[in-house]
């Protein structure tokens, strides 16, 4: 398993962003100079007594770290956020684009008896496949259901 690269147990099927990685580093490169009396005196100044040196160590490794958490967090979310959508638009079956049904829009499933009173709450189809469209239809007392379009008679009633 590489360091960076991904894993088949990875939850986010995404890799750590560029900006998430240089931050890291950079926080390195703080911490080095904090920890480094020259260097952080060159920066912050040579009149600091002991007290306003540690303070102001202290508040820079905070700060440090806090910065890099944060790009950390917003980092593993846009990558959770983006496996997530991913994920749902697969869910539904390669891709399905799913809008809403025009009001009033009645349907009759004319497979074996025919079957009339529902009403048309959705509809669905693959870009991959425009013909075969599905519509969801919905009834009293039942739970809805997708239909083929082959098996149904629509009217605008």
């Amino acid at each position: 398993m590489a360091v960076f690269g991904k894993s088949e147990s990875d939850a986010i099927d995404a890799r750590t962003l560029n900006l998430t990685l240089g931050s890291g580093f950079a926080a390195f490169i703080a911490t080095a100079v904090v920890v480094f009396n020259k260097s952080f005196k060159a920066i912050f100044g040579e009149d600091l007594g002991p007290e306003a040196l540690a303070t102001h160590k202290v508040a820079v490794l905070v700060a440090v770290i806090a910065a890099f958490a944060a790009i950390a967090v917003a980092d593993m979310l846009s990558r959770a956020w983006a496996t997530a959508s991913k994920a749902n638009s697969t869910a539904l079956g390669n891709n399905f684009v799913i809008a809403a049904a025009p009001s009033r829009l009645k349907a009759m499933k004319t497979t074996g008896t025919d079957e009339d009173g529902f009403m048309v709450a959705a509809i669905r189809f693959k870009p991959s496949a425009p013909d075969d469209v599905e519509y969801l239809l919905i009834k009293a007392e039942r739970p809805p259901e997708w239909v083929a379009g082959k098996e149904l008679a629509l009217s605008a009633r």
